[in-house]
């Protein structure tokens, strides 16, 4: 599993395209309702991204370092790749994306309802506009309720 690309750095250029597809679109065929791309806007949503991205891998240091002394403290290791081995794998693996997504949702939700949580995701939900370039509104605190899972 350690072989595997870090999915939001490999997503980086695609979602940079769809981006420039989407500010073309509204540039040609505009409405009136609609609010499309505005150059501050964006530019604040493309910062708050980046800077999600640059403290969350800041916040990996300790963790990896708290994971590291627990690795090597515990005297059971399973062997790598013993998961994959399993016979029961096929109905293993179905479980727990339905188990992740549950946990997904409850995480998101919870943060739309408790104030604490919410303080630290009304981020997400504070441009004006709806577009693309919203969805990288993150908050640089933590991991957002967009990328919660049960821990």
């Amino acid at each position: 599993m350690r072989d595997l690309p870090e999915i939001i750095i490999w997503s980086i250029p695609g979602f940079l395209l769809l981006l420039a597809v989407e500010a073309i679109s509204y540039r040609l065929h505009g409405d009136d309702g609609e609010l499309g791309y505005e150059t501050k806007d964006t530019t604040t949503s493309l910062v708050m991204g980046l800077g999600s991205v640059l403290f969350g891998a800041l916040w990996k240091v300790p963790i990896v370092a708290v994971y590291s002394v627990v690795y090597a403290a515990t005297p059971l290791r399973l062997p790598e790749g013993w998961l994959y081995g399993l016979p029961l794998a096929v109905m293993v693996w179905p479980v727990l994306v339905v188990v992740q997504d549950f946990c997904y949702y409850w995480s998101h939700r919870s943060h739309h309802v408790v104030r604490i949580l919410w303080a630290s995701h009304v981020v997400h939900h504070s441009s004006r506009r709806f577009n693309l370039s919203t969805a990288l509104r993150q908050p640089w605190t933590g991991s957002p309720a967009s990328s919660s899972t049960c821990r």
